[in-house]
């Protein structure tokens, strides 16, 4: 018999005592050179070095996974950290009428009206679903916000002088504070803002 075959039989249990001389021999060879390697082995190392390949090889699957994950995960984070690009120009010119909102209604006001400081002013603007502000450079009169039908725009005359009153569209939201190329603009309303003139108190009857 080979020397494997031998092993495997050592293995299995007893059996080596009904084979013939010679393979009785090579067994208790083999028996000996299997006692003296286990005298001379530091055994508890070799079998931490086993379980400590054992758990690598376990451990790597995932540790592919978790790679294939953290890339997957740094693509996604690069697609949503790019900048958006930049919106086309709009082809959209809104129409811009003011009125004085007062107790007794809204009264339009012509392209070249004068109003007094503290008048309430309502805004209409012709154009599709958006974003809409109010300017009267330097000032924002109505900062950008969703536009459509039923959107109600007003501000108050909070400065006195002649300003041109612009309505500006986009599809999205802007700054209205510096409005970009891709907006646009209606044409201005020019107004001419004056102080309220002083309340007269009535004289108090003489006795």
């Amino acid at each position: 018999m080979t020397d494997l075959e031998l092993e495997r039989m050592m293995a299995d249990g007893p059996g080596v005592e009904n084979l013939g001389l010679a393979d009785r021999a090579a067994a208790a060879r083999l028996r000996a050179d299997h006692d003296a390697f286990l005298a001379g082995a530091d055994v508890e190392l070799r079998v931490a070095h086993i379980a400590s390949a054992l758990r690598w090889r376990r451990r790597a699957p995932r540790i592919g996974a978790l790679g294939v994950a953290a890339a997957a995960a740094a693509t996604i984070a690069w697609w949503v950290s790019r900048p958006s690009p930049e919106p086309t120009a709009v082809a959209v010119t809104p129409a811009l009428a003011i009125a004085v909102d007062t107790r007794g209604g809204a009264f339009p006001l012509s392209a070249a009206a004068v109003v007094e400081a503290g008048d309430t002013l309502r805004f209409t603007v012709d154009a599709p679903a958006g974003f809409v502000a109010i300017v009267a450079p330097p000032a924002v009169l109505v900062s950008p916000r969703p536009f459509g039908p039923s959107t109600r725009l007003t501000a108050q005359v909070e400065w006195t002088g002649e300003r041109d009153v612009y309505a500006v569209y986009a599809s999205t939201w802007f700054d209205a504070a510096a409005v970009p190329s891709w907006v646009s603009t209606s044409a201005p309303v020019h107004l001419r803002a004056i102080p309220q003139p002083p309340v007269m108190e009535a004289p108090a009857n003489a006795d």
